[in-house]
């Protein structure tokens, strides 16, 4: 027992509150220190990097000389304000614009598709652009030549699909009503442009392999893999900070 009352009249000696060397504060919460959070307002989440512009011109607290933009990755910018002490350990985030994926989380890289899926999707989930990748000048753009691709292959019942693990043929549907079995090679890696940013940012050039799987008595499946190690991911990046460096009305530091 009085071993008890010496450590509680220790403890009622110890002052509620302690500064350390940085001046950051600490209070007293039962026989420890704690740090000493100051309050701060929510996040505010928004979805376009027009909603950053509308908030730096149109919001005068806190001052601008303490804010930064963070870039963390291709579809999410956050913006910071000042450190809330002098200790430099808070720091605010003030506002996050954050974008979905929308090749990814509709997954057009992540599966294998169906004829109809997969037409459906080069016309919603890329930009219409006539990108070719190691093809001659006159052939058809890689978007057009998937849907041709997809649209043309044959059911298992007549299908001839070879795969050497290097490249692929099929036999397709020759013309649109003559149903006349023509054996092609599949390209192997096309260029493409998905929607997987903001929407202010043109989609940069990704590089995919275009690979078919054959089904029993049915048409093959299609699939997209990234094949240019994440690359558009940098690209993506340096395309946001000069679209916020070019449209921001105020300076403010931009960390990508």
């Amino acid at each position: 027992m009085l071993v008890e009352a010496m450590k509680h009249i220790e403890e009622m000696k110890r002052p509620e509150t302690i500064t350390d060397g940085t001046g950051r504060e600490y209070m007293l919460r039962g026989s420890e220190y704690v740090p000493v959070t100051i309050p701060t307002p929510e996040t505010l989440n928004v979805e376009t990097l027009t909603a950053i512009k509308d908030y730096l011109r149109d919001i005068r607290d806190p001052k601008p000389e303490g804010l930064f933009l963070h870039i963390v990755d291709y579809r999410t910018v956050r913006l910071y304000g000042p450190y809330l002490d002098k200790s430099f350990c808070e720091r605010p985030c003030l506002l996050e614009a954050h974008t979905p994926d929308l090749a990814k989380d509709k997954g057009i890289f992540s599966a294998a598709l169906d004829q109809a899926s997969f037409i459906i999707s080069t016309f919603t989930l890329f930009d219409q652009t006539d990108d070719v990748f190691n093809a001659p000048p006159d052939e058809m753009p890689d978007l057009e030549y998937l849907r041709h691709m997809a649209s043309h292959i044959t059911s298992k019942s007549s299908a001839d699909l070879k795969d050497n693990g290097m490249t692929q043929s099929v036999t397709v549907r020759k013309g649109l009503s003559g149903n006349v079995p023509e054996s092609v090679k599949i390209r192997p890696i096309v260029v493409l442009r998905p929607y997987r940013s903001f929407r202010e940012v043109s989609p940069v050039k990704g590089l995919f392999n275009f690979r078919m799987q054959e089904r029993p008595d049915e048409p093959p499946t299609l699939r997209l893999i990234e094949a240019d190690g994440g690359a558009w991911r940098l690209e993506t990046i340096k395309a946001i900070k000069d679209y916020l460096t070019t449209n921001l009305e105020i300076d403010v530091p931009i960390i990508a």
